[in-house]
């Protein structure tokens, strides 16, 4: 946040699993109210929001450790900030400065297909049928990336998966005030949270 701050970023979208595999789960939420921070709902999201209190996670689309972390994350997530997460949408249309950007987990076509760096070009086509809109940001991605498509921009960002949830997180700056716009990939190393 402090990076963000002092670029002076108007706008900040999170594609998603804001909230997962950690103690301070509360406070990413309070920060993201305060802040105003528009979100998605990520896979992990729906799967705490969704976890009955002293239950076990049942799924086989995530990995030992993800599931573990949801079960953590149920163990601490204060009442009000579940239903922030129940509340949060798979996807959202938003009109930024006459912009039309969709904001979304997975693909804009479902949140289980992500698109990655490698996806076939006519993937990315249909989605872009899907969206109309002028940015499509996408969490889940494998490797952040981005892509020009019909004029319009694709932006995805990898999660944040390493041993116990630290290592790089990921985020783009994107100038729209520029001619042509300007992108920015980039990362900060975050420790653990376990």
């Amino acid at each position: 946040m402090d990076e963000i701050d002092a670029a002076g970023i108007d706008t900040i979208l999170h594609t998603g699993n804001c909230a997962v595999g950690q103690a301070g789960v509360n406070d990413v939420i309070k920060r993201m109210k305060t802040r105003g921070i528009v979100a998605v709902q990520g896979e992990m999201d729906r799967h705490l929001a969704r976890m009955r209190p002293n239950s076990t996670l049942k799924t086989t689309r995530l990995g030992l450790e993800e599931q573990e972390a949801i079960v953590r994350a149920r163990e601490f997530i204060e009442p009000e900030n579940l239903e922030f997460l129940r509340a949060l949408p798979r996807k959202r249309r938003l009109n930024l400065e006459g912009l039309e950007v969709l904001l979304c987990f997975g693909s804009p076509s479902s949140p289980f297909m992500p698109l990655t760096s490698h996806t076939p070009l006519v993937r990315f086509k249909r989605e872009w049928e899907e969206a109309q809109a002028q940015i499509i940001i996408c969490g889940s991605s494998n490797v952040s990336y981005y892509k020009w498509l019909n004029q319009s921009l694709f932006v995805g960002i990898a999660p944040m998966f390493e041993e116990h949830f630290g290592g790089d997180a990921h985020y783009v700056l994107i100038d729209t005030e520029s001619s042509p716009w300007s992108l920015r990939l980039k990362k900060v190393t975050v420790e653990s949270f376990l």
